[in-house]
């Protein structure tokens, strides 16, 4: 078996360095570091955090960081990649075990390579249990959590709009807020400015569901920029029946990230 290292060249990452103090989140300025990404599609041997930790050495000589796979639970008997968990506190996953996780992280530290872990939090694995998209619970630090579903969602958010006839009392927005913290220290510790881009889509929520395509609210969701009480509701779509490119045109992240793109455009 050919060892990380050797394998992995053509996954290098080069971070190119950030020239202007304005751009520098957290990084220091003119950062020339390179990242290795520790994994392929079902590495699962490579990858194993005891075999990463086996290769710190030669690996910290050549590498700034090392990009991991996900390591949250994927409640999996076979080989699982992690993008599907089933628990994000139980960090024991086809890579291994949490102390071994932990070991490995704390061995690069000391030779001074980071570790950045890969967490897509919109993925989650579901417990196989009818209704579809019933999630595992858990508990971290003597507190609850249970995730929900958007179907559930939807039907508490229209039970707690029953009696509200006029679209004028169900008035809704979705809202994202982008955060660009700008800092000339390596480790955040000297906060200097902090700048919001916000995106607004404003609408309705109607009486019942509506389309078929989107996620979350989207089909009981009817963006609109016309607060009219006497707005038809008929001429009304929610995100569910429009087309991607109809979305896209209007989502509240595409505005926020537009308005963060022009502010860099500018500061450079």
């Amino acid at each position: 078996m050919k060892k990380i290292f050797t394998s992995y060249l053509f996954l290098i990452t080069c971070f190119v360095a950030i020239a202007t103090k304005s751009l520098a989140q957290g990084w220091p300025a003119n950062y020339g570091g390179v990242m290795l990404q520790g994994f392929y599609w079902d590495s699962y041997v490579d990858s194993q955090w005891s075999n990463l930790k086996s290769q710190a050495d030669e690996l910290s000589r050549y590498f700034s960081l090392i990009w991991c796979p996900p390591s949250a639970n994927a409640n999996s008997q076979g080989g699982n990649m992690g993008y599907y968990p089933a628990y994000f506190f139980k960090q024991n996953s086809s890579f291994g075990t949490e102390s071994e996780l932990r070991s490995m992280i704390s061995t690069f530290k000391q030779k001074g390579t980071g570790i950045i872990a890969d967490v897509v939090i919109n993925h989650h694995a579901d417990n196989g249990v009818s209704p579809y998209n019933t999630f595992f619970g858990e508990t971290y630090n003597g507190t609850d959590y249970q995730l929900t579903y958007s179907e559930a969602n939807m039907r508490k958010l229209l039970r707690n709009l029953e009696g509200k006839e006029m679209l004028s009392e169900r008035r809704a927005q979705f809202r994202t807020v982008i955060a660009l913290i700008q800092s000339s220290s390596t480790d955040c510790s000297e906060k200097e400015d902090v700048h919001l881009f916000e995106g607004i889509v404003k609408g309705y929520i109607l009486h019942e569901k509506h389309g078929k395509d989107g996620f979350g609210y989207d089909p009981v969701f009817a963006p609109s920029e016309d607060e009219n009480v006497n707005v038809d509701v008929n001429s009304l779509r929610t995100f569910a029946e429009m087309s991607s490119a109809e979305k896209n045109a209007i989502s509240h992240r595409g505005r926020a990230t537009q308005k963060l793109i022009k502010y860099l455009h500018i500061s450079r």
